[in-house]
């Protein structure tokens, strides 16, 4: 594993055009040049990444299927007043989780106005982590939470690595490291805006000193990001995605994986049920102490 994951980060150098010497003296083996395969795996990443996107917004009937006829939020990605206080009007009754909203990324008109909130979740006695709540809101204008779903690899999703969510701000411009390593991505997706939302997960991997115990993870710089990503393919619709970043160095940086945010494909699991909404006491309203998982 140590093996293939040294392949793939000196690969990172030769795609950015890092492979040649600039002149300083740099011993570090971040700086050595890599096995020609390995650049071009990591160029095809980017390229299939580009093409995944434009069969996506070029085959109306796929879009149609993956989106559900969601329509995805445009223009500025701070959440309004209005939208944060219908949230909490649906949320208000809800009590096996702490919710809060980040941003309303999708609405749709079935029988009032349903709405798709990008949200962090607490539960007591648990970490925190990022899911989508949806939202109705009826005809008379009430309300009401109806499913809830968590989302990225933390949630479950297969990967070689564990990913853990970020228990701190999920801010970008709270992460300057996490932005910046976005940044240096982004300028080479020519073909669309990516627009970030929010740092939600990171990955960690199996400590590989041999004084740590088997157990141990470490922290790795590999980032999951929630954007939005809008592609110059003619008159495309943007779409919210999980982009995984992996800062390699200061000045290297490379996408490692993709995901279209399952707006919806809700499962049966994130359906909610009456029990979920029973009138909290006043005990339990009370504010809770802080966890470990809080102060980390």
């Amino acid at each position: 594993m140590l093996k293939m994951l040294a392949a793939i980060l000196m690969a990172v150098g030769l795609f950015f055009g890092f492979g040649e010497s600039d002149g300083k003296d740099d011993s570090d083996s971040r700086s050595k040049v890599i096995p020609k395969e390995a650049a071009d795996a990591i160029k095809k990443d980017g390229e299939d990444f580009r093409e995944d996107m434009k069969n996506f917004w070029e085959d109306s009937e796929l879009r149609e299927y993956l989106t559900g006829g969601w329509e995805s939020k445009e223009g500025s990605l701070i959440l309004t007043e209005e939208e944060r206080e219908i949230f909490e009007e649906a949320v208000s009754a809800y009590q096996e989780r702490d919710l809060e909203p980040i941003l309303m990324i999708s609405s749709k008109v079935s029988g009032g106005v349903r709405y798709c909130y990008l949200s962090r979740a607490k539960k007591k006695g648990e970490t925190k982590s990022f899911a989508l709540a949806y939202v109705d809101r009826n005809l008379d204008g009430e309300a009401s939470l109806t499913a809830l779903t968590e989302i990225g690899k933390a949630a479950g999703k297969s990967s070689f690595k564990e990913f853990r969510p970020n228990m701190g701000s999920f801010q970008l411009s709270d992460n300057d490291a996490v932005s910046e390593a976005l940044d240096r991505v982004v300028k080479d997706i020519s073909w669309a805006d990516v627009d970030p939302v929010a740092y939600i997960e990171r990955a960690y991997e199996p400590a590989d000193d041999e004084d740590e115990d088997d157990d141990e993870m470490k922290a790795t710089r590999e980032y999951g990001i929630v954007c939005r990503v809008t592609p110059d393919f003619s008159e495309s619709d943007p779409v919210f995605m999980i982009l995984y970043i992996y800062d390699y160095s200061y000045d290297r940086a490379f996408l490692t994986d993709y995901r279209l945010l399952d707006i919806a494909d809700l499962s049966e699991e994130g359906e909610l049920s009456s029990s979920d909404f029973e009138t909290k006491t006043e005990s339990e309203t009370e504010a809770e102490p802080e966890t470990e998982a809080d102060t980390l």
